[in-house]
């Protein structure tokens, strides 16, 4: 939807909520002046995915392309079939802290599968 959303809201005759923006929202209103984007490749790639957050003055920070492959096939393969796996757990562990090395000071789920694989409480340990 976000990827047509301004298409949408020009021929519907109420306001609609982007989830893009909604990002942004909530990101500033904690502080955050940068955060990295974990989600499918499509999301992540799209500057749509990255506008909300911008107009906020927020940077957002995509995995590297390698890393975000890794992310996409483990979504797919894995996530969207209920297969949670300890070894697919670390790679994104390692991927938020790549991000949080490169400036990252929060991580958006931006894919309803990520949290089946990623607690808030073990990400609060991990990610300062």
């Amino acid at each position: 939807m976000h990827f047509v959303f301004d298409e949408v809201q020009r021929t519907v005759q109420m306001p609609l909520l982007s989830i893009v923006d909604a990002y942004g929202g909530g990101d500033s209103a904690a502080g955050l002046r940068s955060v990295g984007l974990l989600g499918r490749c499509s999301r992540c790639v799209r500057a749509s995915s990255r506008d909300g957050l911008e107009r906020s003055g927020i940077a957002a920070l995509v995995p590297e392309a390698d890393d975000q492959l890794q992310v996409n096939e483990v979504i797919y393969t894995e996530l969207c079939r209920g297969d949670i796996r300890p070894e697919s757990r670390r790679l994104f562990l390692e991927i938020i802290e790549r991000l949080r090395e490169r400036g990252a000071q929060g991580i958006i789920l931006g894919c309803t599968e990520i949290p089946l694989l990623l607690q808030a409480a073990a990400l609060r340990r991990t990610v300062v």
